[in-house]
């Protein structure tokens, strides 16, 4: 009896959606963790702008002050 896979048939060639599934869910979640990331990054970019500035204010009134 002949077994149901040729030698040539790669060993996921049956379950080929079943990779597929595991790809999409991989890359969807590769994908969670960098939105996170860059929600997180833009947050602490903003943050630094805003102390910046603040930082900037404060430069101006120490200078004008001239002890």
């Amino acid at each position: 009896m002949k077994s149901p896979r040729s030698p040539r048939t790669p060993l996921n060639y049956f379950n080929v959606n079943e990779m597929r599934k595991k790809n999409l869910n991989k890359v969807k979640n590769a994908m969670k963790k960098r939105n996170k990331i860059m929600k997180n990054y833009k947050k602490s970019v903003q943050e630094a702008i805003k102390n910046a500035k603040e930082l900037q204010k404060v430069v101006k009134q120490l200078s004008s002050l001239k002890i």
